[in-house]
């Protein structure tokens, strides 16, 4: 049995495979042989019992009586053993589906911080340009009439102006001095919160957590020379959305199709009755091709120095398009006229293509 498997295998074996290829083909008969081998010195050994279950009677699609009849021979495993190492082998099949998940996730995640940071950066440098202090605001003071005492005006002229002079002299003073203690207590405030970082902090209070603000610094310092969020500036941030927009991980699409089945028992009891199974097959497929725009703001190639020969088909090009209907007219013709049925063994099915091997 083992050596019919081996030179099956050797027939098969295409022109182009190489060791590796021989290799990995040879596997499944060489593990078949060595379980048989060792079974032989350790009956109690069930490797020979599985491969046999999961790859002559599952792969070839048995019923749950083959099973049963292949255990009391004990050749098999029985069909629920067979199950659960079914479930065993199938265990994190969706790992590399969730990877992929997780890296467009936090590729998000990075970008909406980056913009949550970007517009922090622009608030502070618009603050920074004009500073009032809290509870003061700005009004305009072009209609009021205001009036300055001079060097050489009389000390001993006293007139009705003279006070409302003193009046306003004694607000600018008390509001240099409420001005004053605002900036003393602002630098107070700013040495006790020198260990705080204000761009975490506004992150913190947009909503991200601990872990999105994690994976953001992880991110940052990667791919920056800063060494603290707080030096981040507003040339950091476009350099940061530049990495990542050069770098967007590749999207997978779920594609997926019904299976709909009616199993009817032979006699039918109060637990065994008839059932309609609906299925669902889903396959996860990461796109081949990316997703990204070319950049629309440089010029690939001037207009006026493309030549028509460059996007309208070339006579190869029509030769090949001939040749591929061929094919098509065909299977029409072996299809919708009768004197023809008796092509429909030889006829090209599909239109070669570099698959074409692989298809058969």
């Amino acid at each position: 049995m083992c050596s019919s498997s081996l030179s099956l295998r050797k027939k098969r074996k295409t022109k182009g495979d190489g060791n590796g290829d021989e290799m990995s083909g040879s596997a499944a008969p060489i593990v078949f042989a060595a379980s048989i081998l060792l079974k032989q010195r350790c009956p109690q050994m069930s490797a020979l019992a599985f491969r046999f279950s999961l790859g002559v009677l599952w792969h070839g699609g048995a019923k749950k009586q083959g099973f049963v009849r292949a255990n009391r021979w004990g050749i098999s495993v029985s069909h629920n053993s067979t199950l659960k190492k079914l479930d065993e082998m199938g265990k994190n099949f969706d790992s590399e589906v969730k990877t992929w998940k997780r890296e467009l996730e936090d590729h998000h995640l990075i970008n909406e911080m980056l913009d949550h940071v970007d517009e922090y950066l622009t608030t502070q440098e618009v603050q920074k340009q004009e500073q009032i202090p809290e509870g003061f605001q700005t009004i305009n003071i072009s209609s009021l009439d205001l009036s300055f005492p001079t060097a050489d005006s009389s000390i001993g002229c006293c007139n009705e102006n003279s006070q409302s002079t003193n009046s306003d002299l004694a607000n600018m003073e008390d509001f240099l001095d409420d001005y004053k203690q605002y900036s003393q207590s602002e630098s107070i405030k700013a040495l006790s919160n020198a260990g705080n970082c204000p761009v975490s902090d506004h992150l913190i209070t947009s909503g991200f957590s601990e872990g999105d603000l994690k994976t953001f610094n992880d991110f940052v310092f990667d791919h920056e020379t800063v060494d603290e969020l707080n030096k981040l500036d507003k040339i950091d941030v476009g350099i940061l959305k530049s990495h990542q927009n050069s770098n967007e991980p590749p999207k997978y699409q779920i594609i997926g199709d019904n299976l709909d089945m009616y199993v009817k028992v032979k006699h039918m009891s109060s637990d065994k009755q008839n059932r309609s199974i609906h299925w669902f097959a889903m396959n996860a497929i990461q796109d081949r091709v990316s997703s990204k725009c070319p950049d629309n703001a440089t010029q690939i190639k001037p207009i006026l120095e493309v030549e028509n020969s460059e996007f309208l088909p070339s006579p190869e090009d029509n030769n090949k398009l001939l040749q591929d209907f061929i094919p098509l007219a065909a299977r029409v013709l072996v299809d919708k006229v009768p004197d023809f049925k008796c092509f429909s063994g030889t006829i090209i099915k599909h239109i070669p293509h570099q698959f074409s091997q692989e298809m058969k």
